[in-house]
């Protein structure tokens, strides 16, 4: 799925740590990764994976090719921030970040927000590869968007995904394809759904991948020609279990939660993996997957509302409804801008207005889905995400 150019061994055996590293070292033509605090981690998931994936061929493929692009990437970024050390004095400190749960609208609220110039955001092409191909010329990285346009079509490949997530390689998305790049981030479960490295990772201190998160944004903004007066937009919904690290990371962030039924989320969330994962295994029983996805995100929204409720007032954020962003998604903008102190200018909201209209809802068909088809009943659904 996220292969692209990058050229990986098959049929050489399950993959090891030294593998990873030696492939990546060949293909960069460098071997300073910096920190190798993310050595554990990574050992962890390629562990996991191996005690309890089976891979199809392309799940091996994707899998090793993931790998490798990830670590090409901090093995580049690493080369960049010694030769510019100026990186690190960029100002990232005041993100806007959208997050709830996936299916709760987040996607779009953030590709309208990133409508309007004064942010700064995150499009997927540079999300898969932020650091740029060597020979690539400032202010043309053509390789990199050809890259992302090659994800782009096999996503389109698979209609059941498109239906719930359009995939563009220049719309902004989520920047947890940054935060993949740790190794060291819950959200890979979904990827690669080895319950192994989950009971692991999510035992883990976050503030770390939260550092790394901030040294990677620094260079992005050092790529895109500094702050400018702009603030980060994100969207991770990965980032739901995390907001007392991102607070500590990013003391000037502010989050906009989105909320809805997590009756309807869970099914709609299950059928979008399942759609994702289906050509990277052998087989995906749907009620396994539908139980892991309730133990995956109970966990996770636990942590949430503990964050929350140990910040209290400390916490600026603002909660918004799903139903809102569909309807009325223009008032929930205008709230954002209003929490912010922020100025909505007549072009942004024209630009704003334009991608609704070239955006509508199920523009690539409906999903369908329900609670039985993976196992789910409403019962387990209340116990498991208690009303506030």
């Amino acid at each position: 799925m996220f292969q692209g150019d990058t050229q990986v061994e098959t049929g050489t055996g399950d993959l090891t740590l030294e593998q990873a590293l030696t492939a990546a070292k060949a293909e960069s033509g460098l071997s300073d990764f910096g920190d190798e605090a993310f050595l554990e981690p990574l050992q962890a998931f390629i562990d996991g994976v191996k005690r309890d994936l089976s891979l199809s061929a392309m799940g091996d493929i994707n899998f090793r090719a993931t790998v490798q692009r990830l670590l090409v990437n901090r093995l580049r970024i690493e080369r960049d921030i010694r030769s510019y050390p100026e990186i690190l004095d960029e100002d990232v400190s005041d993100p806007i970040m959208i997050l709830g749960m996936p299916r709760t609208g987040t996607t779009k609220l953030q590709r309208l927000l990133c409508c309007d110039g004064q942010f700064h955001g995150l499009p997927l092409w540079q999300l898969l590869n932020p650091a740029p191909f060597d020979g690539e010329r400032a202010g043309d990285p053509a390789q990199r968007l050809a890259f992302a346009r090659a994800v782009e079509e096999a996503t389109r490949a698979n209609p059941a995904f498109t239906a719930s997530h359009e995939t563009s390689a220049l719309e902004v998305d989520e920047d947890s394809f940054l935060m993949l790049m740790t190794f060291d981030y819950p959200l890979l479960f979904s990827l690669f759904p080895s319950r192994t490295y989950l009971h692991w990772v999510q035992q883990r201190d976050r503030s770390a991948a939260h550092r790394y998160q901030r040294r990677l944004l620094q260079y992005l903004q050092w790529q895109n020609g500094g702050r400018a007066g702009k603030r980060w937009i994100l969207k991770n919904p990965g980032a739901i279990g995390c907001i007392a690290a991102l607070q500590a990371v990013f003391p000037n962030i502010t989050f906009v939660h989105s909320e809805r039924s997590m009756l309807e989320v869970m099914p709609s969330y299950c059928r979008l993996m399942e759609a994702a994962l289906t050509p990277l295994l052998e087989s995906l029983d749907p009620i396994s997957h539908g139980q892991d996805s309730l133990h995956y995100w109970q966990y996770e929204m636990q942590r949430f509302r503990d964050d929350v409720n140990e910040l209290g007032e400390d916490l600026r954020m603002l909660s918004v409804s799903y139903l809102d962003i569909v309807k009325d998604p223009m008032a929930v903008v205008r709230d954002i801008y209003s929490l912010c102190s922020l100025k909505l200018a007549a072009d942004a909201e024209k630009a704003m207005a334009s991608w609704q209209q070239s955006n509508r809802q199920h523009k690539h068909g409906k999903a369908q889905y329900s609670l039985e088809q993976y196992g789910l009943t409403s019962e387990q659904i209340g116990l498991a995400f208690p009303s506030p």
